[in-house]
């Protein structure tokens, strides 16, 4: 039998670890005849009566979690995990008085989601609401129960760059108050009560896959010291249903801070700030946290089946820019052409999936009695 050596400590453990691929759940009215997309696999369509974007406090680790709350079980999805879903029903003409100036041109269209669950059911609209559910009462000021803010720290249309607003609102009078806001130019301070739940107008001024990045705020009773989150990302599609592929720098922004996303020594391709031997691009290759040490759950793996070598490989498929190359040699020399990627055969077809799988690959028992192994990590050109 062949012998095979370790040529770099990513590569080989003895226990199979299952890693099951990762779906997006699409989260939209369960009224009858709402629009529903046809989707691929790795998504799931969720019908609901309704839905909040749920807010957490973990008093021990001092942080905020946001994220889409199905209402209806109290799953809670966080980051890429789910997407609210409206489609053409949700389109309105932009009224011609002045108060709606925001939303564009009179006669535009706008999607809306509103805040009433009359108005979501006559248009087959999800109806949406803010909690927070996962806040201990009395942890912060404001009230008896205490209180926090949420804002918008920017928002991105993922299909359609640069193009269209987001805006939550209530109305006072027929005129809109501004509660969050993508524009400077408008409210963005929405203030709620602990384990509380209320409603908002919620606008988008374009078709697309919108990644709104909200930001939570507290004052602590115990302390008077101001808590805030980092920004955390909501995805809202209109008349889109799939998440665009990713890039190094999304995912950059995403696992990192601003301060931490803009020093290179920290989140930069070759960086290591886990310290658990994996570089931020293979943490981003197989699927990491690059701030917590979890090589052992993400790493290739070996293991003998049937007398055959076999590399297991956690890949990330949603990206745009990353190439994953698993290759062998039979000795490791200064030559780098002595590794190759024909040694290694890909078993089965690649599935499809929306950001994570596994893959098989057979070491070509007859190349060499003696072999090393290695995944290549690159980044391309997107």
């Amino acid at each position: 039998m062949k012998r095979l050596f370790t040529a770099f400590v990513l590569l080989f453990f003895a226990a199979p670890l299952g890693v099951s691929a990762e779906t997006t759940t699409i989260l939209l009215s369960n009224q009858t005849n709402t629009p529903t997309p046809e989707v691929s696999t790795g998504y799931t369509i969720t019908p609901t009566s309704h839905a909040d974007v749920n807010v957490s406090y973990d008093t021990a680790e001092r942080t905020f979690s946001i994220g889409f709350r199905n209402a209806n079980d109290g799953h809670q999805f966080n980051g890429a995990n789910a997407i609210v879903y409206g489609g053409a029903n949700l389109i309105r003409s932009i009224p011609s008085t002045p108060q709606w100036s925001f939303l564009g041109e009179p006669g535009d269209p706008v999607w809306i989601l509103p805040a009433g669950l009359t108005g979501a059911n006559s248009v087959k609209s999800l109806y949406l609401g803010f909690t927070g559910y996962g806040v201990p009462t009395g942890t912060f000021t404001g009230s008896a129960v205490g209180r926090f803010q949420l804002r918008v720290h920017s928002i991105e249309n993922l299909t359609s760059p640069n193009l269209g607003e987001f805006y939550g609102y209530e109305t006072s009078g027929g005129n809109p108050v501004f509660k969050l806001s993508s524009s400077a130019l408008y409210g963005n301070s929405y203030e709620l009560p602990a384990n509380g739940h209320s409603h908002l107008n919620l606008a988008f001024t374009s078709s697309g896959m919108f990644r709104v990045w909200l930001i939570a705020q507290g004052t602590l009773q115990s302390t008077g010291e101001t808590v805030t989150s980092q920004p955390q990302p909501l995805y809202f599609g209109m008349e889109e249903w799939q998440i665009p592929p990713a890039t190094y720098n999304d995912w950059r922004q995403v696992e990192f801070s601003p301060e931490q996303a803009t020093d290179p020594s920290l989140s930069g391709p070759e960086a290591d700030p886990d310290f658990d031997s994996l570089t931020n691009l293979e943490e981003y290759a197989f699927g990491g946290n690059p701030l917590v040490a979890d090589a052992a759950l993400i790493r290739p793996r070996l293991s003998l089946r049937d007398n055959l070598w076999i590399l297991t490989v956690r890949q990330r498929v949603d990206t745009l820019d990353l190439a994953i190359t698993p290759q062998a040699t039979a000795t490791l020399g200064v030559n780098l052409a002595d590794w190759r990627a024909d040694l290694m055969t890909p078993l089965g077809s690649r599935p499809a999936t929306s950001s994570i799988d596994e893959f098989d690959y057979r070491l070509d028992d007859g190349a060499t009695r003696e072999a090393f192994l290695r995944v290549q990590t690159q980044l391309t050109s997107p």
